[in-house]
């Protein structure tokens, strides 16, 4: 047996026992270790049968594994990419912008006032309710745009237009992949 199996035999089990519907997929093609498939996760973490933190995962956000952590004794959660500075959206890691509002109203029912995120200083309950309406914003004014046949090419020109501190195209990396991602998923919802 190699480390690669061994190491995804005991995380099969691992997850068996903590994740109920969680499960591996084949090893990473670069690593050799498995990766996870993305569920949803509401799991708790104990210490001396106390629970002391919660993992979740809401649903797509700046990718479609992001989990958080929810410390509930600190009031706390760690968002990963969920919520950082420079917050973009990854379409190829299954990233959703039409989804993320939806991931962060989910988080928002946790009673918490700090919030740590990947990149930047640590913020607050405020400062996620800010980006969450930022993001929802762009969704609700890129659905506008496409219902009124605004192209592609000019779909983030026009969002900035409508509000200049929405910064679209941060969203987005100004990468054309990620535009043509996004334009598909918002014509989607415009229907």
């Amino acid at each position: 047996m190699t480390g690669s199996e061994s190491f995804s035999t005991a995380l099969k089990t691992a997850k068996c026992a903590s994740y109920p519907g969680a499960s591996v997929v084949p090893s990473h093609p670069v690593l050799g270790v498995p990766s996870i498939s993305r569920v949803k996760i509401d799991a708790p973490i104990k210490f001396d049968s106390k629970e002391i933190a919660h993992v979740y995962h809401f649903g797509a956000a700046s990718t479609g594994g992001d989990s958080i952590t929810y410390f509930p004794d600190l009031k706390v959660v760690v968002m990963g990419d969920v919520f950082q500075q420079g917050m973009n959206c990854d379409y190829a890691q299954g990233g959703s912008m039409v989804e993320w509002p939806k991931t962060l109203d989910s988080l928002l029912k946790l009673d918490f006032d700090t919030v740590i995120s990947n990149r930047g200083n640590p913020g607050t309950r405020t400062d996620l309710e800010a980006a969450r309406k930022r993001v929802a914003t762009i969704v609700s004014t890129a659905i506008d745009l496409v219902k009124e046949g605004t192209p592609k090419d000019q779909l983030i020109a026009q969002i900035n237009a409508t509000d200049a501190t929405l910064q679209a195209n941060a969203f987005l990396l100004n990468n054309p992949n990620r535009l043509d991602a996004f334009y598909e998923e918002i014509s989607k919802a415009a229907k």
